[in-house]
């Protein structure tokens, strides 16, 4: 999928420039505040980030905000590679990255689950985690806006989300979809 070797190509060099990283943060910074209202997510949390690639800004902003125990996988184990000597280099604790493909992931120790965009089979792997995740876990899935849909893969029944929230003008998320598993 192009849309994921960009976003590796870009975190690589995020990686290795403090300027870059500073405008990711930025970029990011507004969806992920979105999203821990969305969800409610607190310190007393367990978030599973699916998809957080070399520089896993999500789990960053996600640990910084709200103090909750933060756990990466990604299918990549050269993103996790350099994810894991990125977090290091910055002193960032409260973050483990694992490599595991998302639909063969348990996630029954979590009470968040973060679905990034560019997870694929999106809707198989929403599905197989619901099943397996605790009774009320909160899901977080990240839809493109209109206009990217092309380059992405993430098709999901938004019908089912039980809230949403939209982003800002200048991101290429377009909603992210809160899901509750609910038995």
């Amino acid at each position: 999928m192009f849309i994921t070797k960009f976003t590796q190509k870009l975190e690589e060099y995020v990686q290795k420039n403090p300027l870059l990283y500073k405008i990711m943060l930025a970029y990011y910074k507004p969806l992920v505040k979105c999203e821990i209202r969305l969800a409610g997510i607190e310190c007393t949390d367990k978030v599973l980030c699916v998809g957080g690639g070399s520089c896993p800004i999500t789990a960053i902003l996600f640990r910084k905000y709200t103090g909750a125990d933060i756990t990466v996988i990604d299918n990549n184990p050269y993103c996790v590679k350099n994810a894991k000597k990125f977090l290091n280099k910055k002193g960032i604790d409260g973050i483990d990255v694992v490599c595991c493909e998302g639909i063969k992931t348990c996630c029954n120790n979590y009470s968040v689950v973060h679905l990034a965009m560019q997870v694929s089979p999106m809707e198989e792997t929403l599905k197989k985690l619901m099943k397996d995740a605790k009774t009320n876990a909160r899901f977080l899935v990240r839809t493109p806006k209109r206009i990217f849909t092309k380059l992405y893969k993430a098709k999901v029944d938004c019908n089912k989300a039980i809230n949403s929230t939209r982003h800002t003008l200048f991101a290429n998320v377009g909603y992210t979809m809160l899901f509750r598993n609910i038995k």
